[in-house]
C-alpha cells in the first residue's frame, strides 16, 4: 500500500502542476483575493488551502512560501518531504568522489598504511577507495582487506559476479558497481553481505534479478537504474527488510507481479 500511495502522489502532483493555469480564484470586484473566508460553506475552492484552526481560504501558492498566512501556521505545516529529500540527496550525488572534495587524493586513513601500493590502481580518501575506469576484471589485489567505508568499481568490465570475484571483494558499507557489463543476478551470486547498506549496480546490462538472488540484512539504498529489466519477478527484494530507497529508473520494465515487493516494509522512495 505504501508503494502505492507514493505513486498516487506523484500523479497528484503532476496532475496539480498541468492543470495549475486553469485553477479558479475568488475575486471582488475584479480583484483577486489571496486570503479570504468562506461565506454559506465549509469548504475553499480549488486552488485555496483551509487554514487548520479558522474558515480562512488561502492561495494555493502561498502554502509552503515560508511566511505564515494562517493564524496558526498551518500553511507552512509539513513542507519538508523528508523521504524524497533523503533519497535525492543520496542518487543525485553523482560523482562519489564529492563526498570527499576537501580531501586531497591519497591522503588514505592510516589503517591503510601497510597497503602501500594501493594508489597504484586505485585512489583512496581517507576509508573510501575508487577504482574507476581501470579496465579491471578482478579486484585489484592492492586493495586493503578491511576498514574500507566505500568501494566504487565504476566504469570496468567485470561480466559476472563469479567466485573469484567475491573471494576477493573487501568488505564495505557502500559498494558501486555502476556501468560494467553485467546482465543478470542470479541466486547465490551474492554472499550474505551483513553490513552492507548501499549498493550500486546502475548503468549495466542486467535483464532479470531472481528470487533470492540479494541476500543483504542491512541493505538502506539500491540502484538498478540504466539497466535492461523487463519484469520484476514475486519476492525479488524479499531479503531486503531494512530497504527505503530503491531506483529502478530507466529500465525497459513492462510489468511487476503481484508480490513483487513483498518483504520491503520500510520503502519509502521509489
Amino acid at each position: 500500500m505504501r508503494i502505492l500511495s507514493m505513486l498516487i502522489i506523484i500523479i497528484c502532483r503532476i496532475v496539480f502542476v498541468s492543470a495549475s493555469s486553469m485553477l479558479p480564484s475568488m475575486s471582488i470586484s475584479g480583484e483577486i483575493l489571496e486570503i479570504y473566508k468562506p461565506e454559506g460553506s465549509s469548504s475553499c475552492i480549488a486552488s485555496y488551502f483551509m487554514c487548520n484552526d479558522s474558515m480562512l481560504c488561502v492561495a494555493q501558492h502561498l502554502n509552503c512560501n515560508e511566511y505564515a498566512d494562517c493564524y496558526d501556521g498551518s500553511d507552512e505545516w509539513d513542507c519538508i518531504d523528508q523521504a524524497a529529500d533523503s533519497f535525492y540527496d543520496h542518487f543525485y550525488r553523482k560523482n562519489l568522489k564529492a563526498l570527499t572534495d576537501d580531501i586531497p587524493w591519497g591522503q588514505c586513513d592510516y589503517s591503510f598504511l601497510e597497503y602501500p601500493d594501493l594508489n597504484s590502481t586505485c585512489k583512496c580518501k581517507m576509508k573510501e577507495v575508487h577504482c574507476q575506469f581501470q579496465g579491471l576484471t578482478t579486484i585489484p589485489p592492492t586493495l586493503p582487506v578491511h576498514g574500507i567505508s566505500l568501494l566504487e568499481l565504476t566504469g570496468n568490465r567485470f561480466l559476472t559476479l563469479d567466485d573469484i570475484f567475491l573471494e576477493n571483494l573487501p568488505p564495505s558499507q557502500k559498494f558501486y558497481l555502476n556501468g560494467n557489463r553485467l546482465t543478470a543476478l542470479t541466486s547465490g551470486m551474492l554472499p550474505l553481505l551483513k553490513n552492507l547498506i548501499t549498493l550500486s549496480l546502475a548503468d549495466n546490462q542486467v535483464r532479470r534479478v531472481s528470487k533470492n538472488a540479494l541476500n543483504l540484512p542491512s541493505l538502506e539504498h539500491l540502484f538498478l537504474s540504466g539497466n535492461h529489466l523487463l519484469q520484476i519477478d514475486n519476492e525479488t527484494f524479499y531479503l531486503l527488510p531494512n530497504l527505503t530507497g530503491l531506483n529502478l529508473n530507466n529500465n525497459q520494465i513492462e510489468g511487476f507481479q503481484l508480490n513483487a515487493f513483498n518483504g520491503i516494509e520500510n520503502l519509502t522512495s521509489l
